[in-house]
């Protein structure tokens, strides 16, 4: 008889090879407990249990008439998952900076790659709210051509994992933009420009230079914001010289 773990795994395996057959599709409804139990010689306790882990994972959901089917918010709980285990990590700013980067640029290439079936309409739309509109509409629009370029990759599982870490430290990264200097905020419409005319104009190197230029200006603020930060922290050492000699001399 199979433990618990031993058919955790099978069904999962199954599942699998059902889904990449083509055999199920989302809203699909799996065998009953009894049935999948039968068919793989497992013991039905261990099938009920494996259905409910994967009920909880929102890999499965009961409908009314309770049968189990494969749903189609998985994606939503990965991204929930992802999200509180980056918070326990305790990532910090410039990490969400590296890997936004590198997906970012992963992204861009996925896109380019679909460029013909891309709305750049609306991208295009976007850069002029960076452009022309106002510190925090120009931020918002900033953070929305993100996920508009990783919804362009037609890659979910980047989608989800970039919102992921930027929920992080969105907060944070939102007050670096709306207090940055109007030569921040120049170079950040600039690069979203650049973005946007290698798409139209089929320049791959263009808008990849354009990612590395938007996360070099970002890094170099967050750098920046820590130095000020460690200065401000640290006691005023001259002073606390100055003091000690005034008390040996004193004394």
């Amino acid at each position: 008889m199979y433990t618990e773990q031993e058919a955790y795994r099978r069904l999962a395996e199954e599942l699998i090879g059902s889904i990449q057959h083509g055999k199920l599709q989302q809203e699909s409804i799996i065998p009953t407990e009894a049935a999948l139990a039968k068919e793989m010689k497992m013991n039905r306790l261990a099938v009920r249990r494996t259905v409910q882990h994967f009920q909880m994972m929102g890999i499965l959901e009961q409908d009314a008439e309770k049968n189990y089917r494969l749903t189609g918010n998985v994606t939503d709980r990965l991204q929930e998952t992802l999200h509180i285990i980056l918070l326990l990590k305790h990532i910090s700013p410039e990490e969400v900076c590296q890997v936004r980067r590198m997906m970012d640029q992963e992204a861009l290439r996925l896109a380019f790659a679909r460029r013909d079936q891309l709305d750049l309409d609306a991208l295009k739309h976007l850069l002029e709210r960076i452009w022309y509109g106002n510190v925090l509409d120009s931020i918002e629009a900033d953070e929305a051509s993100h996920i508009w370029l990783m919804e362009a990759s037609g890659n979910q599982l980047m989608k989800n994992i970039m919102q992921s870490v930027w929920a992080i430290c969105s907060t944070q990264m939102n007050l670096l933009l709306a207090d940055g200097t109007e030569e921040l905020h120049q170079k950040q419409k600039l690069v979203h420009e650049q973005l946007y005319k290698s798409l139209l104009r089929g320049d791959l190197e263009m808008g990849l230079e354009a990612v590395q230029v938007h996360y070099d200006t970002i890094e170099a603020c967050l750098n920046a914001c820590r130095e000020q930060q460690l200065s401000q922290s640290q006691p005023d050492v001259a002073a606390s010289t100055e003091f000690t000699e005034g008390s040996v001399a004193t004394g």
